[in-house]
């Protein structure tokens, strides 16, 4: 796995291909889960890999002017709007991570708005092209129920697992794991050889696979997307089966559909992608045909979290039984 090779641990393969798809479509993903999890980690790490350039925000802290910049006031005089950028504003930066999503302060949200969905700030165009979140859940202290309207933006969710719900193999992975912000000052006294467990030559040897990864995921993608043309027309139909039989409970908005049709072909491209680069089988590979659409479709992490935690199980239950009942008579898995 790819996130292990870069010092991510426990992570299971059906969490990676979900921050790969969104590396390879650029919509947004969310990260819920307890502190120490690993989701700052991962955002660097990736961002490291990739060579782009990368910042975490701090939602609970940050400013408006920390994510624009002050106004140019020789510039406003000459009837211009322009902003002085800084270290940490936005507008050349390619990946960020907006920290502590749900603890935000409340004016900055409709900001956050515009740079999570178009990557737009004030109507003007940034260099981002990936915009990740993490947040904790709804029981820590100080965090807030999140916007429908921000949530709604979030393509992808996605929860890291903490270190007792992995195999004792990768706890001690984790235990024995030293990246760049451990043991800071351990360098001085050992003549300066680093004391990091992943070298940086491991870190540009996965940094060039997954390069060529996400560009064979890419070809793919276009591909899948011709191949199962009628794959919308499923997704129309499963739409109106999951509001009748969750009894409205549930139900779809054109955002949501929408990105619910570019993570499957995401998530199956990154599948065969894997296969063809990196000669290893993936686990849907077993499934008969017509049934790639469930088992690379990741349902709970399609749909919008309930109280900043998993989707319920009306939405599981609704959404494997909808699939199920519209396998009979369509074709667009196959």
């Amino acid at each position: 796995m790819i996130l292990r090779q870069l010092g991510i641990f426990g992570w299971k393969e059906a969490d990676e291909n979900l921050v790969l798809a969104s590396l390879l479509t650029g919509d947004p993903l969310l990260l819920i889960g307890n502190h120490g999890c690993a989701k700052t980690h991962v955002a660097n790490k990736v961002a490291q890999a990739l060579g782009r350039s990368f910042l975490v925000y701090d939602a609970s802290k940050c400013m408006f002017e920390d994510i624009l910049g002050f106004p140019n006031v020789h510039k406003l005089q000459q009837g211009i709007v322009e902003y002085i950028p800084s270290p940490v504003t936005v507008w050349d930066k390619e990946l960020i991570l907006i920290d502590e999503l749900n603890r935000g302060i409340p004016e900055l949200q409709s900001k956050w708005l515009e740079v999570i969905r178009s990557r737009r700030i004030m109507g003007f165009p940034t260099r981002v092209k990936w915009v990740w979140a993490a947040m904790n859940p709804l029981s820590y202290s100080g965090t807030q129920q999140l916007d429908d309207a921000l949530i709604g933006r979030f393509a992808f969710f996605l929860y890291p697992p903490d270190v007792l719900q992995m195999v004792e193999e990768d706890r001690i992975r984790v235990a024995t794991h030293i990246n760049g912000d451990d043991a800071p000052s351990l360098s001085e006294w050992t003549g300066g050889v680093s004391a990091g467990t992943v070298a940086a030559s491991d870190i540009e040897e996965v940094a060039q696979a997954l390069r060529t990864m996400l560009t064979v995921a890419g070809k793919h993608f276009l591909s899948l997307r011709a191949q199962f043309g009628s794959l919308p027309e499923f997704l129309a139909k499963f739409c109106d089966l999951l509001v009748r039989e969750s009894k409205g409970e549930v139900a779809l908005d054109g955002r949501r559909l929408g990105f619910i049709h570019r993570n499957l072909l995401a998530n199956r491209a990154i599948e065969l992608a894997k296969t063809e680069v990196f000669n290893s089988p993936f686990r849907t590979s077993s499934h008969p045909p017509g049934t790639w659409c469930r088992a690379a479709s990741p349902w709970d992490s399609t749909m919008p979290p309930s109280n900043g935690m998993r989707p319920s199980t009306t939405w599981r239950s609704v959404s494997t039984s909808s699939a199920a009942t519209l396998k009979k008579g369509s074709n667009s898995a196959r």
